[in-house]
């Protein structure tokens, strides 16, 4: 009996797709029911069994790529026979391992080199595209032109500068950590050296090599309302560290999307949100000994809805250069608001036209009382 294997991987909070969807993913498209997140889809190589019992047993396995790392994703799948027989989709979640973080380590030089000349080196003997090694500090070698006396050019010469670099991980890709990679280079020093003889010798790059650890964000101050209107609602937000802030707000009741979906727009099944009930800022905190120093911003929602309540959600992450660390799930932040009705007024001149006539003046009574005391309110 000949099996095959149809599948689609996807961001965890899409939709279940019924087998058709599955067996021919550009019914999606035609149906309005692609998200606006990753969708990978593919099919297996068929595979035929004996039908020595009364059921058939084979393993088969997917290698997904180009996935991120520490991200919830949804595997969907659909076994069909050449009779074109298929079961309903089966689904399985799974969430791609916690992220490497960069690695910095320095490099102790006996005159100045080009930085682009070292990371070209670099990316030689571990193999990495360039990209990926970031100039954290390359300051100039001491010096004192036009020095003649021997003491103080011996000792200028005896001087070293010590550049510092970091690697980043690849956050889509399976390889080392970027620290295995300063192993890399460290085990290469005396091959680097014949082609950068400003390299001082005998050096050990591991040891001065680590990974580069971030702080999780957190709010200064929980979230608070600043001010409600008929159609805005602003809030004032702070941030204990650099990085960024993204809030949405919802119609009371309506299913509040993971944090993952917030910082990226989208709703609890991954389609882009409206611009209205999206907001994000970049907070840039001052440097000071104490840690002191707080930045707040008044992030406001406009066109909403009149008379209406909503749930407002916020959620921060911090700088880091290669993804960001998201707060947790447990660190959204939730407030509730209610726009005011909007309010109608009539003009006391038009009530006391003397060219109002009676009919004009019924109507004019009439609208006053349904905007005062309209339906459903």
């Amino acid at each position: 009996m000949c099996i095959r294997d149809s599948y689609m991987v996807t961001n965890k909070g899409t939709i279940t797709p019924p087998p058709e969807e599955i067996l021919d993913p550009s019914l999606r498209v035609k149906r309005g029911t692609k998200t606006d997140v990753l969708e990978i889809t593919g099919k297996t190589s068929s595979f035929q069994s004996a039908l020595s019992r009364d059921y058939i047993f084979h393993d088969t396995y997917l290698m997904i790529k180009d996935l991120e790392e520490q991200t919830a994703y949804v595997l969907f799948f659909v076994l069909i026979d050449l009779s074109g027989n298929y079961i309903d989709t089966v689904k399985y979640e799974f969430t791609t391992l916690d992220k490497y973080r960069p690695a910095r380590f320095s490099l102790v030089l006996q005159n100045d080199v080009e930085t682009s000349r070292l990371i070209k080196n670099f990316a030689f003997v571990t193999g990495l595209s360039e990209n990926r090694f970031t100039v954290i500090d390359a300051p100039k070698k001491f010096n004192i032109p036009g020095a003649t006396e021997p003491e103080v050019i011996s000792v200028i010469q005896k001087t070293t500068t010590t550049y510092v670099f970091a690697i980043m991980q690849n956050k889509t890709t399976n390889e080392k950590r970027p620290i295995d990679f300063v192993q890399v280079i460290s085990s290469s020093l005396i091959g680097l050296s014949r082609d950068i003889p400003q390299i001082v010798p005998g050096q050990s790059i591991i040891q001065t090599a680590y990974e580069v650890k971030t702080f999780p964000q957190e709010f200064t101050y929980k979230p608070i309302i600043f001010s409600v209107s008929e159609f805005t609602a602003s809030f004032n937000v702070s941030l204990r560290r650099n990085g960024s802030v993204f809030g949405i707000i919802l119609t009371k009741g309506a299913q509040r999307p993971t944090g993952r979906q917030m910082r990226y727009a989208l709703n609890s099944t991954n389609f882009n949100m409206s611009k209205d009930l999206y907001i994000s800022a970049t907070y840039v905190i001052p440097y000071t000994e104490d840690e002191s120093a707080v930045v707040s911003k008044i992030l406001s929602f406009n066109n909403l809805m009149d008379s209406t309540e909503y749930d407002v959600f916020f959620i921060a992450e911090n700088d880091a250069p290669i993804n960001p660390d998201l707060m947790e799930e447990s660190d959204i932040v939730q407030l509730s608001v209610t726009t005011p009705r909007e309010k109608f007024a009539i003009s006391a001149n038009y009530l006391s036209s003397s060219r109002l006539q009676p009919m004009q003046l019924l109507m004019a009574i009439i609208f006053l009382v349904f905007a005062l005391f309209g339906a459903g309110h």
